[in-house]
């Protein structure tokens, strides 16, 4: 499920009440013709080693600032959870 950067974050916010772990998630924009293109810059991986040190509250915060960042962009998230 591909999700545009605002319902990404309101997923993001339901799994924190939920306690739901977010393992982090993949970033895409949509091409002509259906197709979807990967954007690295865009991922974020939280189980990444520079991210490992944070506690999963820590965690979701700074995934909630990536997103936040990334709002009037036009690409769609993938979400992993654990």
């Amino acid at each position: 499920m591909l999700l545009p950067p605002p319902t990404a974050l309101e997923f993001l916010n339901e799994c924190q009440k939920r306690g739901i772990p977010v393992l982090g998630f993949d970033a895409f924009r949509l091409l002509p013709e259906g197709r979807i293109q990967p954007i690295m810059d865009d991922s974020l991986d939280l189980s990444a080693e520079l991210l490992s040190s944070c506690d999963e509250v820590e965690g979701l915060r700074f995934a909630q600032r990536f997103i936040e960042d990334r709002l009037a962009k036009d690409i769609l998230f993938e979400m992993a959870t654990g």
